[in-house]
């Protein structure tokens, strides 16, 4: 009898233990992102929202936002967009939100005297509200925040993305980003997954592109990944039959397939191997990405980010 009751015992703590080492909330640990394109009065801007897990819990949520100024021609028509040097948090009161003609003391008495935030600061009580309460905000008809005490700006995705960011980090999916402007803008990306040990375990890249369109701004619906063969990088003005062939016959790969067997090289060797020129072109590229043609320096950049993060 007694050796049975140990016989359970053995297995009951055999079972607690298991359960307690194998089992996580989140992937790994780690810093996970989510991201989404916009416009801010007509300009185009990313929103990013991050979510830091150690020791298998939520340490802390980091907001910001990258903007971008016009960019005119002589007779004062807007001709693209270039995005600006300092994200919103950066900017700190610079930003300006609530006074832009003032100078930093005018500013900052204001504040003081209006009992008002600038935005980082607001977005600082948005992150410490995500850890605290979750992730859930309340607003009114315009999208203003009503549950969070001093915070007054709009949910500009904050409250989808910080959800998103902790869905990214249960499932082990990773991100980085970077954003170019002129007059086609981009925002570049490497997407990929981790094991329970953090280690990068896929790996792949994409564009959005966005431009300007009788003036008005807007982004394209479908990356360049979801576009296929109709990005057309060789012969926009060719049907797909033709331009198959035309690539074909050209021995030429269309930038899908350049971006997978790039993503794939670098996942499989890292990117000790891959240099690029002045022109952001491959220079003295191994010879299983011979064939990709496509300027790397900003896919370059993003997927550094992952592997050095993630190994």
């Amino acid at each position: 009898m007694l050796k049975r009751m140990l016989m359970v015992l053995v297995a009951v703590f055999s079972l607690f233990a298991l359960t307690a080492c194998g089992e996580r909330t989140y992937k790994a640990d780690g810093v996970y992102a989510a991201f989404a394109e916009s416009t801010n009065y007509g300009a185009p801007q990313i929103t990013v929202v991050t979510v830091t897990i150690k020791n298998d819990k939520i340490e802390s949520f980091y907001i910001d936002c990258l903007q971008s100024t016009a960019v005119k021609n002589e007779e004062d028509v807007v001709t693209g967009y270039n995005f600006n040097e300092k994200t919103k948090k950066e900017l700190r009161y610079d930003y300006r939100m609530h006074g832009p003609g003032m100078d930093e003391e005018e500013y900052l008495d204001y504040l003081e005297e209006n009992n008002k935030l600038e935005w980082f600061e607001q977005a600082e009580l948005l992150e410490a509200y995500f850890k605290e309460n979750g992730t859930d905000l309340t607003v009114d008809k315009d999208g203003y925040i009503q549950n969070v005490s001093g915070v007054s700006i709009v949910d500009s995705d904050y409250s989808k993305l910080a959800k998103k960011a902790v869905e990214n980090a249960k499932a082990g999916k990773v991100y980085s980003w970077v954003a170019t402007g002129g007059s086609t803008t981009n925002l570049i990306w490497a997407e990929g997954t981790v094991d329970k040990n953090g280690k990068l375990t896929s790996l792949k890249l994409d564009t959005r592109q966005g431009r300007i369109t009788d003036g008005t701004f807007a982004w394209d619906e479908e990356t360049k990944q979801e576009k296929g063969y109709d990005y057309r990088m060789h012969g926009p003005g060719m049907e797909e039959e033709a331009y198959l062939d035309y690539l074909e016959e050209n021995n030429k790969l269309e930038w899908f397939e350049q971006a997978d067997l790039l993503a794939a090289y670098v996942l499989e060797n890292g990117l000790a191997n891959v240099k690029y020129d002045d022109n952001g072109k491959l220079d003295n590229a191994p010879e299983a990405i011979a064939e990709v043609s496509v300027t790397v320096n900003h896919y370059v950049k993003v997927m550094k980010d992952l592997v050095d993060n993630w190994k």
